[in-house]
Order: C-alpha cells, then sequence, then structure tokens
C-alpha cells in the first residue's frame, strides 16, 4: 500500500456531517464491520446521490445512492453494463467468474427466469425458518474472542 493511501482518512473515526463530500469513501469495511455506514450514505443521498470518490484503496468509484437512479442505471444496460464483473478491486488476470447477475441482457434473462421463483417473496417467507435455524446453527459454533476464517466455517456448514 503506497503513503498516499496509508493517509487517507478513517471514515469511522469521523462524523458523517463533518466530511467534505469530496472525502467520503463509502467502501471502507470498517464501516459496515461497525454499522457505521448509515449518516453516510443518508449524507449521499441528501446532497450527491451521484457521488464521486477518486481516492480510496479500490481506485476510483462511483456511489449511486438514491433507488429511481439505480434502477434506471440497472435498466439501461448498454451505458452501466455489469460485465464482465462488478466488483471492487484488482482482479487478477486469470479471473473469471459466470454468474447471470453481472450478465447483461440478453445472456441476463436465462439466468434470472430460473431463480426468479425460488427467490419470490412468497417463497423466500416459506424459507424462512430454515434459513434463520441454519445462520442460528453457524453463529452459534463461532468462537468467542477469537480470528476465526469465515471461508472455513461456511464450508463445513
Amino acid at each position: 500500500m503506497s503513503a498516499a493511501l496509508d493517509n487517507r482518512p478513517r471514515m469511522i473515526d469521523l462524523d458523517a456531517a463533518e466530511v467534505p463530500l469530496d472525502q467520503i469513501d463509502v467502501s471502507q469495511a470498517e464501516l459496515y464491520e461497525h454499522d457505521a455506514h448509515w449518516p453516510f450514505f443518508d449524507r449521499l443521498r441528501a446532497e450527491a446521490p451521484v457521488h464521486y470518490c477518486a481516492d480510496s484503496q479500490f481506485g476510483p468509484y462511483w456511489s449511486v445512492t438514491r433507488f429511481d437512479d439505480i434502477v434506471a442505471i440497472d435498466k439501461d444496460y448498454e451505458t452501466f453494463s455489469s460485465e464482465p464483473y462488478v466488483l471492487l478491486g484488482d482482479q487478477p488476470e486469470d479471473f473469471e467468474t459466470e454468474s447471470f447477475l453481472v450478465m447483461d441482457p440478453p445472456r441476463h434473462k436465462p439466468g434470472r427466469s430460473a431463480v426468479q421463483d425460488v427467490v419470490a417473496p412468497t417463497n423466500l417467507m416459506l424459507l424462512e425458518p430454515i434459513i434463520r435455524q441454519r445462520v442460528q446453527h453457524i453463529l452459534d459454533e463461532l468462537p468467542i474472542g477469537e480470528t476465526f476464517d469465515w471461508s472455513i466455517v461456511l464450508r463445513s456448514n
């Protein structure tokens, strides 16, 4: 990590109302770890719903924070393509993913159609008890006060 990146302010240590808009960086994981991202998103929605962050650990990026803007972007796949992937950070040259979530039409439609009924709200409500049971089991098995590797925890459950 370069010295310039080390000197970036940590959003978790700042008051969202006091940070200059051009310095807000909602890509910092600590915001989500501490459930401290809400005031930053509230501020962006109010003052800069389409926000450019020039300096982050992942490089420059845009945040779009209002529902109607997100829907408009999602529908305009020719201007705002998801392909080849939607991830923060650089990927290895051999990185490959094949997910309908990052496909533009017409390739997107068959994948979405295959899962649409399963993830419909009424079906998810039917699955809620088993989802809750499985999540509770995983959380109950986590070590208390110790570091652990999520990838191992999830693979073993």
